[in-house]
């Protein structure tokens, strides 16, 4: 979790560990929803890779 971008992270921690929809996170990191569902996906995108090399 270190290595991905403090936005990306706080998307993860805030919908997945917490249990946040992608709206309300969005409100919370001052973004749009669709923002919201970008990081998401870029932030899910590198958890896969930097995974599969350890």
């Amino acid at each position: 979790m270190e290595e991905l971008h403090p936005d990306d992270r706080a998307a993860i921690v805030l919908t997945y560990w917490i249990g946040l929809s992608a709206a309300e996170a969005a409100i919370l990191c001052g973004c749009s929803e669709g923002a919201m569902w970008k990081r998401l996906s870029r932030a899910r995108a590198q958890l896969r890779s930097l995974l599969s090399e350890a």
